[in-house]
């Protein structure tokens, strides 16, 4: 393949090698330099190249900014044309990408070649150095060049009749500074104004010359630059992209070569200055006068298809020339091409070169050993080398004093100064390979003490202790300090801390060697304080008050609890108790420092109540109940209590009475609190009871209250001494009762006072008439009376009729005519009667006499009957009474006692109520 050229400018001599026209490529950025006309660079360019013949221009490449596309566009090229940058910088990344430096690097390395012009200070210089890694300098003020024609000869500015180049318009050079392949064609090394330099495979073609005014209608188009210079540049640069030795080594080569025909091509290796060959000579491939062959070789060949031809047995750094020629059919007949003539040179046998070896600097009578030496050296390869060293100041190292030990290319160094010399020598280590070739290294040893340690310091964290306190050693703050000799001493501006030192403090470590070269070092030294407070604790006993409350402090539980640095607080969890809390509590102390550090201990708060319980107690009197007996309790003795928690329980000495005790009595009241204190009072108790008679025995122990002789379960009325009998149960005694019978007629009247179904003797035959069958005697029966209606005690009565309704009684079913039937009318021939309560009854279920009667109380519907006994407690009451008391009491139905009890009875309408007594017997 024919390898491209970039037009920085590459020569190509013999265009008779190409059947047809030669494209440029020509950097075609818009504005690069220039404003148009005769002033605009680029377009002057690109009209001289087409106007030299075989050549045409392809201004395709227009930017740099995409490395991708570039180097598709460079590959496409056949060499690279690029005029100089007055209107951009190549260090600007926009315009000159990084990724684009490393396509023409690429580009060039394998066979390209590049034209490049450089007149604008710096910036073509740059341009290349940025791709190559070069450091050529821009040189201005030169006036003119001389052809150098040693380096001219064989190439196409050998043609070149100019011996020297002029400086017009804005012409500048450039120096080589160590750019390897640097060869001149006019100036010098360090002031070219053209020279070729070879990378890889590729070339690169600078010419200092300046397109300005150069058109084909400009001024400058005449002068020697654009009719010699430029065209043999174009010549040069076509012949090495279109014959190019590639992969070139000190001893080989690859040689391309294309034609635009097929035939048969040979070529001719000879060395570089020898007598160009005729193309019978080339074919022969041997020596001929003037020349001696080295290489040779006729092949077949295809049109445009590049042919490699390898060189092998070269020699380093040796110039040589290739020459080759082409049989071919035009068609009427074989004809040759011209001959094409490549000139290269292989790579010189490269130095050995050594890995750096940094300067030495070691105490007075110090030593240096085991410093690495690795060589490198490509040709000619075999790891065979002579090395040895020199010492610049021998009265500081002797040259005997430098030991190198080792074999091929890995040595060791070792050197040892001259006993107390102090001062430095440059060592120079010469390494020679097996062809000749040297390389150097070299490095300073020096030997003194005039280099101050280097301090080296790290911050560190300290805990203060149990006693407030802390310490730092040099060892803690020092970090790897280093001396070129022996450290001496290692001192501390601060090293003991105590509380008050807490937090970051700065100290300054001073390190000093041996011959009093001191450094220092910060560092920064954290005291922390870790140390929890040491919490002691006491149990403690507290009184509950009045109230029932009791409180501790943190001052009453401590017990001398300490800490390093300082108690900040002191906590408790519970500090309050109620009489709940009576008893062990175990509270906990937390002691906290002026650092946050705590810690904790528990104490217990045993908690007591010692506060008696206060009651307030008053004598009392009772009275035994009807059976001779009393039963009493505390509560009727206490008019206030109280306790500062809680009283569990109130008791007395005694509590049941009967009618042996009556009198007084001491009685022991005792209060007990929850927690067990007591307060024990006292009180009279005065037992009572009825005592009718006076004989201090109690009624109801009494068998005859009234001791009137008559036992009180025979006497009706067992509280008289007047009274025993009351024959109508009244509740009178017969002695002082007018009507002892209760039949209603006064015993003074009475002809049967004790008997109270009869009062009457009307006719005096000593039956009473409620049994005489004939009252008045008068021969009528009483029953036959009563039926006529007439007066059964008077023999003159006729039948009555009572309410006067002309109805005779004894026809009459309402003889009182008060609206109730004589069959149910207790007094049918009243209309309003008077009501008598009887006076007795005896309810003892023998169906006779059995309920407490008051005749006529039906006629009273809203009548309301109470019964109450000689203490004046009711026992019985009804309203609407319908003569069914049975004598059982109202509250709990229990048959009341034999005896006499008190009634009254409301009519309900408005007159005044009944009373009397009435005797319940069984």
């Amino acid at each position: 393949m024919m390898k491209k050229l970039f037009l920085i400018v590459t020569l190509l001599f013999n265009l008779g090698v190409f059947a047809q026209d030669i494209q440029v490529s020509v950097f075609n950025y818009p504005g690069l330099n220039g404003s148009g006309g005769c002033s605009e660079e680029n377009e002057n360019l690109i009209d001289i190249v087409n106007a030299i013949p075989g050549y045409t221009v392809d201004g395709t490449i227009t930017s740099f900014a995409n490395s991708s596309t570039l180097a598709t566009q460079l590959d496409a090229s056949t060499f690279f044309f690029m005029t100089d940058m007055e209107n951009q910088n190549p260090n600007n990344t926009t315009f000159f990408p990084t990724a684009s430096h490393a396509v023409f690097e690429n580009w060039v390395s394998t066979g390209g070649v590049m034209v490049m012009t450089g007149t604008y200070n710096s910036r073509d210089a740059d341009f290349l150095n940025l791709i190559f890694s070069w450091d050529l300098v821009n040189v201005q003020g030169t006036m003119s060049w001389v052809k150098n024609t040693a380096n001219t000869a064989g190439t196409p500015f050998d043609g070149v009749t100019v011996a020297s180049l002029p400086n017009l318009s804005a012409t500048d050079a450039i120096s080589k500074g160590t750019v390897a392949n640097f060869t001149t064609m006019w100036g010098t090394d360090s002031d070219a104004v053209v020279a070729v330099i070879k990378y890889g495979a590729g070339y690169v073609i600078f010419m200092g010359f300046d397109f300005y005014n150069t058109g084909p209608s400009c001024p400058q188009y005449s002068s020697d630059w654009v009719q010699q210079v430029i065209p043999a540049a174009l010549d040069y640069a076509t012949a090495l992209s279109a014959s190019t030795v590639s992969n070139t080594s000190q001893t080989f080569g690859d040689f391309e070569y294309a034609f635009s025909e097929t035939g048969t091509t040979s070529f001719i290796l000879v060395p570089g200055g020898s007598t160009a060959p005729s193309i019978a000579q080339i074919e022969a491939g041997v020596d001929y006068p003037g020349g001696t062959v080295l290489d040779a070789s006729t092949v077949s060949t295809i049109g445009d298809v590049p042919y490699t031809f390898n060189l092998t047995e070269l020699e380093p750094d040796t110039n040589y020339d290739i020459y080759v020629v082409t049989l071919y059919n035009d068609g009427s007949s074989d004809v040759h091409s011209t001959i094409a003539n490549t000139n290269f040179t292989t790579i010189p046998n490269d130095s050995p070169e050594a890995s750096a070896i940094l300067n030495q600097s070691e105490c007075i009578n110090g030593s240096v050993s085991g410093l690495a030496l690795t060589i490198t050296d490509t040709y000619p390869g075999d790891n065979t080398f002579s090395v040895t060293a020199t010492s610049s100041n021998t009265g500081i190292v002797a040259n005997s004093d430098i030991i190198i030990t080792g074999t091929g290319n890995t040595r060791s160094i070792a050197i040892t100064p001259v006993l107390d010399a102090n001062g430095t020598s440059t060592i120079t280590v010469s390494i020679e390979d097996s062809l000749g070739e040297i390389g150097t290294q070299t490095f300073d040893a020096t030997f003194n003490d005039s280099v101050s340690p280097t301090a080296v310091a790290q911050d560190i964290t300290v805990q203060l202790d149990a006693s407030g306190n802390a310490s730092v050693t040099t060892g803690e703050i020092d970090n790897g300090s280093t001396d070129n000799c022996t450290i001496a001493t290692y001192a501390l501006d601060t090293t003991d801390f105590n509380c008050t030192d807490l937090g970051e403090n700065t100290v300054t470590l001073t390190i000093t060697d041996g011959n009093g070269n001191s450094d220092t070092a910060t560092a920064v030294v954290t005291v922390e304080d870790s140390v929890s407070p040491t919490v002691v604790v006491q149990d403690i006993t507290v009184q509950l008050d009045a109230s029932g409350n009791a409180s501790v402090t943190t001052g009453e539980i401590d017990n001398g609890s300490t800490d390093n640095c300082t108690i900040a607080t002191y906590a408790l969890d519970t500090t309050d108790f109620t009489c709940a809390d009576v008893g062990e509590n175990t509270v906990t102390l937390t002691v906290t420092d002026v650092n946050g550090n705590s810690d904790t201990a528990t104490a217990v708060v045993t908690v007591e109540d010692s506060i008696s319980p206060t009651v307030v107690v008053q004598d009392i009197t009772v009275q035994l109940d009807e059976n001779g007996l009393v039963n009493i309790t505390e509560d009727q003795f206490i008019t206030n209590s109280d306790d500062n928690c809680i009283i569990s329980n109130i008791s007395i000495d005694r509590t049941d009475f009967d009618c042996a005790n009556l009198g007084n009595y001491t009685i022991t009241i005792t209060a007990m609190d929850s927690n067990g204190n007591t307060t024990v009072e006292t009180a009279t108790l005065t037992v009572t009871g009825d005592d009718n008679d006076g004989d201090l025995i109690a009624d109801s122990c009494d068998t005859d209250d009234d001791n009137d002789g008559t036992p009180d379960t025979e006497d009706a009325f067992p509280l008289d001494d007047n009274e025993d009998t009351d024959t109508d149960g009244d509740g009178t005694g017969d002695n002082a009762d007018t009507d002892d019978d209760g039949d209603g007629t006064p015993d003074t009247e009475d002809a049967f006072p004790l008997d109270d179904n009869e009062d009457t003797d009307t006719d005096g035959d000593g039956t009473g008439d409620n049994a005489d069958t004939d009252d008045d005697n008068d021969g009528y029966s009483d029953e036959t009376e009563l039926m006529q209606e007439s007066d059964s005690k008077n023999a003159n009565d006729y039948p009555v009729d009572t309410d006067n309704d002309g109805i005779a009684d004894f026809m009459d079913n309402d003889d009182d005519n008060d609206g109730i039937t004589d069959g149910t009318d207790a007094f049918p021939i009243e209309s309003t009667p008077t009501l008598v309560p009887a006076e007795a009854f005896t309810p003892n279920g023998d169906g006779i006499n059995d309920t407490w009667m008051v005749p006529g109380i039906d006629n009273y519907p809203n009548n309301t009957v109470r019964v109450y006994n000689r203490w004046g407690h009711e026992v019985f009451a009804a309203g609407n009474y319908r003569n069914d008391w049975t004598g059982r009491h109202n509250a709990n139905s229990t048959m009341l006692p034999t005896g006499s009890y008190l009634y009254v009875v409301d009519l309900g309408n408005g007159s005044a109520p009944l009373q009397g007594w009435i005797f319940i017997n069984y």
